[in-house]
């Protein structure tokens, strides 16, 4: 980009253009109205001129991030577990993907990227993931990091007595440490959306490998953790009874993927979400998150910018077979879902803070984006009489009363 808009500048800058006396003397020999044409004719090329220069010089400006600064966020409840294998709120959550790196991480865009892995390798079959580590891992207070804690920390999540709620994701699958900078996963079976897991935040071994599973709730590692993420912990502030209000963050000058562009982050926890947006109108926060449909349509934004970023978040609903057997009946099923009106939940519910989906893979997962391609695209009163054709074809009749 820079080579061409050098370019450019080297071309004008051979432009010869007339000296004021030659200026002068072709203007002596004009008349009065050929001067006139003579002045709007320059003022129009010297406007044009700056304009195209302008345009060129957008067009060819990229925009980079600069270092330094503070954000002040809010958030609501107050975190207990700031650890990848028990965080249950969202205060949890935001601390452990500030403070916790994984094999991989979401890149912001709907894909992953390289975190504390260098590279991976997928077998023909889908069953095999083989990581290997980037050199030199450290956590934030210099202890190497390796493999064995990539081992433990998964080891950990399979744990029953822990109770993780990532136990689930590592059901069936058996990790292998190859060497320090090598892991491997086995899986029965081929399961595309297993990369997803590999963003679970590591555990230091150093720290809670002495630890026993049914402890680990009750550690203070969980407020004050040390992780290999972009932050660390600089201080905590509570109130005189205890409870936590907020986090003070700086950056990790050892993370994998070098040293974040924000030098303070300052998290503050507030226990409802009327507290925290009065909060955020009176200055005390510059930004919060996390807040619900109708909170986000009361907010006075004076000037203020609200985005809105994509969750990999579903809201279904599951039919109990045992307690209804009306619900074995796949027609059944299948016209329940053609007939629920959910352009109106979004519209009504959600305050358009959604998107409908006509699969169980939300946007951005792994084969969503060919399976939401596959599916057919309809009105909702186009749907309903596909419902309602779809039951009368299997011998349910409407009952016109009810």
């Amino acid at each position: 980009m820079n080579a061409v808009k050098e370019k450019i500048l080297s071309f004008l800058a051979r432009i010869k253009f007339p000296s004021s006396f030659e200026i002068r003397y072709v203007l002596r020999n004009f008349s009065f109205r050929k001067k006139v044409y003579f002045l709007l004719s320059a003022i129009l090329f010297i406007v044009a001129t700056l304009g195209l220069l302008w345009k060129i010089d957008k067009s060819l400006a990229v925009e980079i991030p600069k270092d330094g600064g503070k954000l002040e966020e809010g958030i609501i409840d107050t975190p207990r577990f700031i650890n990848p294998l028990l965080a249950i709120s969202d205060a949890d959550r935001d601390l452990v993907s500030l403070i916790y790196s994984g094999l991989l991480r979401a890149d912001g865009k709907g894909s992953l990227m390289n975190d504390l892995a260098e590279k991976y390798e997928i077998s023909e079959d889908g069953t095999l993931y083989t990581f290997t580590l980037k050199e030199n891992l450290v956590w934030s207070d210099k202890e190497p990091l390796t493999s064995d804690d990539i081992l433990f920390t998964i080891q950990m999540a399979k744990n029953p007595v822990l109770k993780s709620n990532q136990r689930a994701n590592w059901e069936g699958v058996e990790v292998e440490k190859i060497d320090n900078r090598t892991i491997r996963f086995s899986l029965k079976r081929p399961y595309a959306p297993f990369i997803e897991n590999m963003t679970l935040g590591i555990l230091p071994k150093h720290i809670w490998g002495e630890i026993q599973p049914e402890q680990m709730t009750l550690t203070d590692f969980n407020i004050n953790p040390i992780g290999s993420g972009p932050y660390q912990v600089e201080s905590i502030a509570k109130d005189s009874n205890g409870i936590t209000q907020s986090y003070t963050l700086i950056p990790n000058k050892k993370f994998a993927l070098g040293k974040p562009y924000i030098d303070n982050i300052i998290l503050k926890f507030y226990p409802s979400e009327k507290k925290l947006i009065t909060t955020y109108e009176n200055g005390g926060v510059s930004a919060m998150g996390g807040i619900s449909p109708q909170g986000a349509g009361e907010i006075k934004r004076n000037g203020k910018e609200l985005k809105s970023l994509l969750l990999p978040r579903v809201f279904a609903v599951f039919f109990n077979q045992n307690s209804a057997q009306i619900f074995t009946n796949k027609e059944v099923r299948q016209a329940l879902d053609l007939a629920t009106n959910k352009e109106a939940i979004v519209k009504d519910v959600l305050k358009n803070f959604g998107s409908v989906l006509d699969s169980p893979l939300p946007p951005g997962a792994i084969g969503a984006s060919a399976l939401h391609e596959k599916l057919e695209k309809s009105p909702y009163k186009e749907k309903l009489k596909q419902a309602i054709d779809l039951l009368e074809k299997n011998v349910w009749k409407i009952n016109e009363h009810d």
